[in-house]
């Protein structure tokens, strides 16, 4: 048999093949889906749910950076097809360009980073230990009670709960489906930036879930600098 016929089977069993992917990928899940389905039993209309959400904040927006991983196999399916032929000055240059760009990559990252910092980070992250401090600071002056519920966007109040010494739990978002136990007689304090700030509603919805809650707390404006020290 020549090359030829051998690659023309394996055009033949290309069905059989991905067959054989949808159910391996089935198999790795098989175990999770059982599992699932004999404890939890749920009904058609929670399927539907799953796949179809109705609240806004479960469903998932794609983002292409996801996909990045899988790109490191994007030259080995371009050059996969006996039909592509790459001399040896085009693998020198591209060789060549993919060395040339990395290392500009490299000498711009202290750039880049430094304008990202300026501009602000991700989810207000430089702000975490300023917004932990207030927070313990003005929750004592208040109270001798432990924080229990540390409400505010999801970013923000968790990173901020995970390093306050009451280790409060979080009501991520305002959104109750995120948060369930959220109950404001454990104590709630409220975390938010600049426009982002919802504090009215979101008090409002925690003290109608607690009984006997009350109508409202004081509400601090802080002014945070985000402090640089040489490492």
């Amino acid at each position: 048999m020549d090359a030829r016929a051998a690659r023309g089977g394996q055009h033949g069993r290309r069905p059989d093949v991905a067959l054989a992917y949808r159910g391996s990928t089935l198999a790795y899940a098989a175990l999770a889906l059982l599992v699932f389905l004999w404890r939890v039993h749920p009904p058609a209309a929670a399927w539907r749910d799953m796949i179809f959400p109705r609240e806004p904040q479960r469903r998932m927006a794609l983002i292409a950076l996801w996909n990045t991983p899988s790109m490191g196999l994007l030259p080995v399916v371009l050059m996969s097809s006996p039909l592509v032929v790459a001399g040896r000055i085009a693998a020198i240059r591209i060789a060549g360009f993919a060395v040339t760009f990395s290392l500009f990559a490299l000498l711009a990252s202290p750039i880049v980073a430094a304008v990202k910092l300026a501009m602000g980070v991700e989810n207000d992250a430089s702000y975490v230990p300023a917004v932990a401090a207030a927070v313990e600071r003005e929750w004592k002056s208040q109270t001798d009670r432990p924080l229990g519920i540390l409400a505010g966007p999801f970013g923000l109040a968790s990173s901020v709960a995970f390093t306050l010494k009451d280790r409060p739990s979080t009501y991520a978002d305002f959104a109750p489906y995120l948060s369930p136990w959220v109950n404001a007689d454990k104590g709630l304090a409220v975390v938010c930036s600049g426009p982002r700030c919802v504090l009215h509603g979101a008090v409002a919805t925690v003290n109608r879930q607690a009984s006997g809650a009350p109508a409202g707390g004081p509400r601090v404006d802080a002014a945070l600098a985000r402090i640089f020290r040489p490492a």
